[in-house]
């Protein structure tokens, strides 16, 4: 090991980072800017350090750090293990815009809890209010989200995230995709997860806002053969709501049992 190596730092839990496109073992890779800043600025690896890159096509490649200054960060890397940590069970998850860290806060939870896509959706009763410009940065913002939940988590799988779409859009996306069950959080609904019988393996789940659906809404999508499912005899905020019918369903039908 030579003098530089023998500095490194590597943190007791090996970091996990994005990188999109085919990794080849024995290449010697130049991490993105962002990857890079967050590695030197942030977590202060110096060459010689261990770090775990993945592409969201599946396993995970353990990785050296061969330099890291203001000309780049660069990784060796090494070996490949083809670990799958993804439920068999795809959910598609359409989030009611909240605003900032709730929002946010649904969204990385829903990665940690194996949703495959995220829809966000507008709805009446949005709080939050996007232009074109506005609209195209909460989408960039909710991207760098989930791609440091998939990192931490330990996702193998990329989460999608769709662009913005109305209600309209979403029943127009049910209607195609009819063999797909489809759910609508109610907390007036008589189905719960303990009663529920599913037919496959994917799902749809649309939580509204934090006002909630209005009741046109609602009726809109169940028109679409969206099932009102009742998540406990609790009110629950958007953020809980989705996230504890992710979890409900993931144990009912997924990896968590």
């Amino acid at each position: 090991m030579n003098a530089a190596h023998a500095n490194a730092v590597t943190p007791t839990v090996i970091p996990r980072i994005f990188e999109s496109g085919d990794i080849n073992l024995g290449e010697i890779r130049t991490l993105t800017a962002l990857n890079a800043r967050h590695l030197t600025k942030v977590l202060r690896l110096r060459p010689g350090a261990t770090v775990i890159l993945f592409n969201g096509q599946g396993g995970e490649y353990q990785a050296v750090v061969e330099q890291a200054n203001a000309r780049g960060t660069r990784v060796r890397v090494e070996s490949f293990d083809d670990v799958d940590r993804e439920s068999s069970f795809g959910i598609t998850l359409v989030q009611g815009i909240s605003r900032g860290d709730r929002m946010d806060y649904a969204l990385q939870k829903a990665v940690e809890l194996g949703v495959q896509t995220i829809i966000p959706m507008l709805t009446k009763r949005c709080v939050v209010k996007l232009d074109a410009e506005r609209a195209t940065k909460s989408l960039e913002h909710w991207q760098g989200v989930i791609k440091h939940a998939m990192e931490q988590s330990g996702r193998t799988a990329a989460v999608r995230i769709e662009p913005i779409q109305t209600l309209d859009a979403i029943v127009e996306r049910a209607r195609s995709l009819p063999q797909q069950a489809h759910f609508v959080l109610d907390p007036t609904a008589d189905l719960t997860p303990a009663n529920l019988t599913m037919a496959g393996l994917t799902c749809t789940i649309a939580a509204g806002p934090e006002g909630g659906f209005e009741q046109a809404e609602r009726d809109l999508l169940v028109a679409a053969d969206f099932r009102a499912l009742k998540i406990g005899p609790r009110v629950l905020r958007t953020e809980t709501a989705a996230l504890a019918a992710i979890a409900a369903l993931q144990t009912r039908f997924g990896d968590f049992s």
